[in-house]
């Protein structure tokens, strides 16, 4: 497809510059061509993202401008400049095609000259910055006619912008993993029916069904078997209950965990029990049934919605403070009756997990957590990684008091921001510089250049609340997160 559409371009160009002669002397128009009256300059500051470079096409230069950009995000940028050989000359642009859809302008010293809704401007005094605005999700090129003029004599070239959208080269989410079993399966290998008296296990439709009749009914997980090791003890865990009646007197409520020393190790050496009963505090405990032999155990009283008929959560912010699941059942325990409890819809998210790979920590202290990673300055803390190869951009959320920088390689700032709560500070060597207050900024972009450092805050939905650029001599190393006090950060992205 790109073959084809870059075949296409080069089609519309050579035909346009031979519509073109009709309108010139060709000795008028050769000279044109050799000599131009103006140049068309390029932004070096802004290369890989932005370059300019010119070929010839039956007889023209054709200046090339090319830009990369966020796909569906506004861009802003001086590609350009026009700049006369001597005094006197105007320029104008004027577009003869174009290929693929945009929202874009084509500015000369302020002035739209071409863009979606316009297909020529006013000619303007040279020289005259080259200044592309667009927000696009696709490839597009136009191609236009420069008209320079000087009193009675004018030239033609022609200028072709192409912009390009960039593509994600690393993404991360700062976030631990999360497990899930959205429909039971009597058939999974890890679940097990356990029952004792007259009670019942079973499930249907998805659903797991407990019990309990004078006994307890049990729909126990083998965690080392579903995830293939234990996970930390530390994780939170969910669940919703479907009661068929309130339970009454000494009916339990029960999700029992099992506790090893080791992730290493599938054998428990503690019970962990939460519960909910009305008046009962002795819930069962199941070491010995599941695993054969009786470990200590811990009981802790839940507080739940003892609510028949509907579909209600139960959820645990950490199951225990040490050790690793290395199973867990769903129960149902009625020692003088008989109760039903439906469950469904279980998920265990560790809360805190190791840091990602090639990234990298100076200081304390940095915690991978289920939902940021959570950097704490004691005094002092770094996390950073190399720079993607390619990577134009790199985009990160994060809230807190600290700093998001390109760094050299001895870890100073060479460009970035400083936020404390909703303030931001752009970051250029020593320099800080006050941005402002921006409570709906939702991304920070850094873009390390040729020797321009480009800092953009964005809302949620693109659009540029803030920017401010300088230019750099060090040498950008490394992307990355330092504070002297809380700094959450939620993602990063690169995109080249």
């Amino acid at each position: 497809m790109r073959a084809l559409a870059l075949a296409a371009f080069f089609a519309l160009a050579i035909t346009a510059v031979f519509a073109s002669l009709a309108f010139f002397n060709e000795t008028q128009y050769s000279i044109n061509a050799t000599l131009p009256p103006v140049m068309k300059d390029g932004n070096l500051s802004l290369y890989p993202l932005a370059r300019a470079y010119w070929a010839p096409a039956g007889g023209y230069n054709v200046t090339y401008y090319i830009m990369k950009f966020v796909p569906g995000w506004p861009e802003y940028y001086e590609v350009g400049v026009f700049v006369p050989k001597f005094t006197g000359w105007s320029a104008s642009l004027q577009r003869l095609s174009q290929i693929g859809t945009a929202n874009y302008a084509i500015s000369l010293d302020g002035s739209v000259e071409i863009s979606s809704y316009q297909s020529s401007g006013p000619p303007v005094p040279t020289p005259a910055t080259v200044t592309w605005t667009s927000i696009s999700s696709q490839r597009y090129s136009v191609l236009a006619q420069a008209v320079f003029q000087n009193g009675g004599i004018s030239a033609v070239q022609l200028v072709n912008f192409t912009a390009l959208p960039m593509s994600r080269l690393y993404s991360y989410v700062f976030t631990c993993p999360s497990y899930s079993i959205s429909s039971f399966n009597s058939s999974s290998p890890w679940l097990y029916l356990i029952t004792t008296g007259k009670s019942e296990a079973n499930v249907t439709s998805g659903i797991l069904y407990t019990d309990g009749k004078n006994g307890w009914a049990a729909g126990f997980v083998n965690v080392t078997q579903w995830l293939g090791s234990p996970i930390p003890a530390s994780s939170s865990f969910t669940v919703y209950y479907y009661l068929q009646a309130s339970l009454t007197g000494n009916d339990y409520l029960q999700v029992n965990f099992f506790i090893s020393s080791s992730p290493n190790d599938p054998k428990p050496y503690l019970e962990v029990i939460y519960y909910y009963s009305v008046n009962g505090r002795s819930p069962a405990n199941l070491s010995k049934y599941i695993y054969g032999y009786s470990v200590p155990y811990i009981s802790i009283y839940l507080n739940i919605t003892n609510k028949k008929k509907q579909w209600l959560p139960l959820s645990i912010p950490q199951v225990y403070s040490t050790g690793y699941i290395v199973g867990f059942a769903l129960v149902t325990y009625s020692p003088n009756g008989n109760t039903i409890i439906e469950w469904k819809n279980v998920n265990l998210t560790e809360t805190q997990c190791p840091l990602p790979s090639n990234w990298s920590v100076y200081g304390q202290s940095a915690a991978q957590t289920s939902s940021a990673l959570v950097l704490q300055g004691s005094p002092y803390v770094v996390f950073y990684r190399s720079l993607i190869s390619g990577a134009l951009t790199y985009i990160s959320n994060f809230t807190g008091a600290g700093t998001y920088a390109v760094f050299s390689q001895s870890l100073t700032p060479i460009f970035g921001v400083n936020i404390s709560g909703d303030n931001f500070y752009a970051l250029c060597g020593s320099t800080s510089v006050y941005l402002g207050n921006y409570p709906a900024s939702a991304w920070v972009e850094l873009r390390p250049l040729n020797d321009w450092g480009d800092i953009i805050l964005r809302d949620v939905y693109g659009n540029i609340l803030a920017r401010y650029g300088c230019f750099y001599s060090a040498q950008p190393a490394y992307v990355g997160y330092s504070t002297a006090a809380l700094l959450r950060v939620y993602n990063i992205t690169a995109l080249g």
